[in-house]
């Protein structure tokens, strides 16, 4: 701490022509600087006198690895070059916390699986849990009673009995998306969004959504917002006080982000719930939904605000969590299947041996189609829906490994790296369905993508399901063909097998943003044809 003293006496000398009052003033805020400094130090380095923290890279003596924190593609970085660099774990030291990165699924459940009990808090993310008002979410809850009971809520809708009791809800969804791409087939990225929140609006709230619908509309910008919490390093995450500097004073602007993005969120999660209370206390309920039945139950109009903000929350976290993540899985799967005509036209041969041509896959016929279930598991392992999962959290100080994991720490589980890993996945930038079809098939990476321990996605089976209905119905309704556009785009980035092909999706964000591309739909044939201009199903 030599220089550093040297340093604030220098400061002090040169301000020694200055009044007395002003010296004293100086003096006492260059006090309360070196006393910060000097806690800080104590607080991140001095403590870590027993065992090391897992291996880093290279630290600034007092900023720690912030710059590091929000690389692009982080979980590339982190699953590639600091995997190679640094080893399978991988440490991060910020003012405020310590990140630990798990690269394997070894790690992963010995960490967040088998000591649970310790590490299956979240982290505690200022601009969004509380400027943004997301910490109510169940995502982004504590593991706590409240929690506990959250998700047995939502695994009264969600488990997997109930799960298949919405297969015609399924197959309706993706009728419409057929009909919706065949009359505006440049639009489909549009379409997707729109049919997969229509399906999960009129699950938990009975609503029926239109084009262009403004209850779906503020869902998406509150969604969007969210993502803007967490695509850069905001200070106020490491200071927590800097939440109460009014949106005016200079260097404040993500208040006014802040507050944009709680007043969507708070529209999204109140404005719904409402609606379907007010439907419920006049007996007027437009479609049996998750709410409405849940209000009943409790009471109707004699509902506790205990129970109301238990079914307002978890209702407002199904449709938040769910219709992103189907969304990707569906955009990569319609760019894979452009990338490899001939795997697509081997899973159109399965479906139409077990289906034929006069209706639409259901799903009933699942365990039917082997091959088609391979390329869904493929393209869930190549573009992983949240591809460095949400952080947990440590509850307490643990050692690990002949590391020490410090109580506060947030862990990170890599799903990324562990989909792409070369010991797991031969040839990992291949799109290789068959890997799962052989005697000594490679891991089923639904092991790791749905989350690990007790945060394990509650919406897994629904979506499971939902993304089997909808992209064999378009694979059994079209012809999916590469644009000259995308080709080139592919062909730039070293061809569909590339290590680069991550780069068609958005750099940052919480779950994987597939970045807009275009493809063409052709409709197979009359049979086709008749069910997109409304004749059969």
């Amino acid at each position: 701490m030599g220089s550093l003293s040297d340093l604030l006496w220098d400061t002090v000398s040169k301000i020694g022509g200055l009044s007395s009052n002003v010296r004293s003033i100086s003096a006492s805020w260059l006090l309360v600087l070196l006393a910060t400094i000097v806690f800080l130090y104590a607080l991140f380095y001095l403590n870590y006198s027993r065992l090391p923290l897992p291996p880093s890279p290279p630290k600034h003596w007092l900023w720690g690895n912030s710059s590091e924190l929000n690389p692009h593609y982080r979980h590339v970085v982190f699953g590639t070059e600091y995997k190679e660099k640094y080893g399978d774990i991988i440490s991060l030291t910020t003012l405020s916390e310590t990140q630990i990165i798990l690269n394997t699924p070894e790690l992963a459940s010995e960490l967040l699986d088998k000591r649970a009990a310790y590490t299956s808090d979240r982290t505690y993310h200022v601009m969004a849990n509380d400027i943004m008002n997301w910490g109510e979410a169940i995502g982004f809850q504590s593991y706590d009673e409240r929690l506990k009971k959250s998700r047995r809520v939502i695994a009264s809708a969600l488990h997997l009995t109930a799960a298949k009791s919405y297969a015609v809800q399924h197959s309706d969804s993706a009728l419409d998306l057929i009909r919706l791409i065949a009359s505006k087939p440049e639009g489909f990225i549009q379409h997707i969004n729109l049919v997969t929140g229509a399906f999960l609006l009129r699950l938990v709230y009975g609503y029926k959504v239109t084009e262009d619908d403004p209850v779906l509309k503020v869902v998406h910008e509150a969604i969007a917002y969210l993502g803007k919490a967490f695509s850069k390093v905001y200070w106020v995450n490491h200071l927590p006080f800097l939440k109460y500097v009014p949106a005016w004073f200079p260097g404040a602007g993500f208040q006014v982000l802040a507050y944009e993005g709680r007043q969507a969120r708070n529209r999204m999660v109140d404005d719904s719930y409402n609606e379907v209370f007010n439907q419920v206390i006049r007996g007027q309920i437009e479609q049996p939904s998750y709410t409405s039945k849940l209000v009943e139950e409790k009471g109707c109009i004699n509902i506790s605000k205990e129970d109301a903000d238990l079914i307002r929350l978890t209702a407002g976290s199904m449709y938040s969590a769910g219709s992103t993540t189907t969304v990707a899985v569906v955009l990569s799967f319609i760019l894979e299947m452009a990338l490899h005509p001939e795997i697509a036209q081997a899973v159109r041969n399965e479906i139409d041996s077990v289906v034929g041509r006069e209706r639409l896959p259901v799903l009933a016929d699942r365990e039917s189609v082997p091959f088609f279930e391979a390329v869904l598991l493929e393209v869930l392992r190549l573009w992983p829906p949240a591809p460095l999962g949400a952080a947990h959290r440590a509850s307490k100080e643990i050692e690990f490994r002949g590391y020490r994991i410090p109580k506060g720490a947030a862990l990170y589980a890599n799903i990324w790296a562990m989909t792409h890993d070369p010991d797991l996945y031969p040839d990992p930038y291949v799109f290789n369905p068959s890997r799962f079809l052989k005697s000594n098939q490679d891991p089923d990476p639904r092991k790791y993508i749905f989350g690990f321990g007790k945060r394990l996605c509650s919406g897994i089976h629904v979506a499971n399901n939902s993304m089997f209905v909808i992209c064999a119905s378009l694979l059994s309704t079209f012809d999916i063909v590469a644009t000259p556009e995308l080709a080139t785009k592919v062909e730039a980035l070293g061809g569909p097998q590339s290590m680069n092909m991550h780069k068609l999706s958005s750099p940052i964000g919480l779950l994987l943003n597939m970045l807009p591309f275009s493809v063409e739909f052709k409709l197979r044939d009359a049979a086709a044809v008749a069910l997109a201009e409304g004749v059969g199903k």
